[in-house]
């Protein structure tokens, strides 16, 4: 089912970049502009509204100022605040620009990370836009994660946006630790366990996915290898208290673009040498 949506910003200019995001999403059949914070009230209360967008600049106390009204108007009115800016998201976190329960959206950003991004945020990313007649044959069964054919095509997408852009992105490689020969029964019983884990620690607009049979993948746009580190970093204290650490160890394999003449393989090999 389609989604109405709000969206907000002072400037035209603004409100129509936020447009050029969402739009091409195909997830919204209404969208109502906004400019001042009381329309969005109106809005809100008078309409079926499903999601705010909002411009958001840190630099700016007027800014921050709207954006803190926001948040305790979709928090009044049960729906989510989508915070859009030039900055990576983990940069908006660490600047204290970031309300509570609210989620981040890089202008910059690959549509189709934008479009699963929102589509998780909605509820709907079992079943994406085109995907109607075959709904779940980009999900992996056993982990409810995505497949390795939909990983193949949002990295390459991530690989030409990085070299036409600039713009960073990161590939963690997770599985287990222990020597090839040992038994890896128990890594197929915990994986859904593991998946779900991750998923918990993780932005909305991170991929997760099961790559092979033993071995997930997550694919994080906008994220340099600094920020992937710490990603890295917390997952790693957050995995050890998951019923896989004791029994099965993990192992995590790190890469970071961009890099000259890097492709899919390349990029994987990088990541499968810091196993």
């Amino acid at each position: 089912m389609l989604k109405s949506a709000i969206i907000f910003a002072e400037a035209a200019e603004e409100r129509r970049a936020i447009g050029q995001l969402v739009k091409p999403t195909k997830l919204f059949s209404q969208i109502y502009f906004s400019s001042t914070v009381g329309e969005v009230d109106f809005l809100l209360e008078s309409t079926a509204v499903d999601v705010v967008f909002c411009a958001v600049h840190p630099a700016s106390t007027a800014s921050l100022q709207q954006v803190g009204k926001l948040a305790e108007l979709t928090t009044t009115y049960r729906q989510p605040l989508v915070l859009c800016s030039a900055l990576d998201p983990i940069e908006l976190e660490q600047l204290g620009a970031v309300p509570a329960r609210s989620t981040c959206l890089n202008y910059a950003a690959a549509r189709a990370a934008i479009t699963l991004q929102l589509q998780q945020l909605l509820g709907c990313a079992d079943n994406p836009p085109g995907k109607d007649k075959a709904p779940g044959t980009l999900i992996d069964k056993a982990t409810g994660v995505y497949n390795r054919f939909y990983f193949d095509r949002i990295l390459d997408q991530e690989i030409s946006r990085s070299k036409l852009t600039g713009r960073p992105f990161s590939l963690l490689l997770i599985e287990p630790g222990q020597p090839p020969q040992a038994d890896h029964n128990g890594w197929g019983r915990q994986l859904p366990t593991l998946a779900t884990a991750i998923r918990g620690q993780v932005r909305t607009s991170d991929l997760l996915c099961r790559v092979e049979q033993q071995r997930l993948a997550l694919l994080m746009p906008e994220t340099s290898s600094q920020n992937a580190q710490q990603v890295l970093g917390r997952l790693r204290n957050s995995l050890a208290e998951c019923v896989v650490a004791p029994s099965l160890p993990l192992s995590f394999g790190l890469a970071s673009a961009p890099f000259n003449h890097a492709d899919r393989l390349a990029l994987l090999r990088a990541a499968e040498a810091s196993l």
